[in-house]
């Protein structure tokens, strides 16, 4: 299993796996604001390669189990 890595966030190596979104409203108009779940800065984006591709990040077993546990809880 992979996770899109994300940059700009406060945790080392300013790189996360670990994204939530939250939803912002404004004019009738709905935001998917993605934030990092260790540090919480929404000051990230996708990281990407030279080639201008997503780079991924592969899971561990015990990551695949706590991401399985929280889809479970939503």
């Amino acid at each position: 299993m992979l996770a899109e890595i994300w940059t700009g966030c406060k945790c080392p190596n300013a790189e996360t796996w670990n994204v939530g979104t939250y939803t912002e409203f404004d004019n009738d108009k709905d935001y998917k604001i993605p934030y990092c779940t260790i540090c919480m800065s929404t000051n990230i984006i996708p990281k990407k390669n030279e080639n201008g591709l997503q780079c991924m990040h592969g899971l561990t077993d015990d990551e695949i189990f706590w991401e399985n546990e929280n889809d479970e809880e939503r």
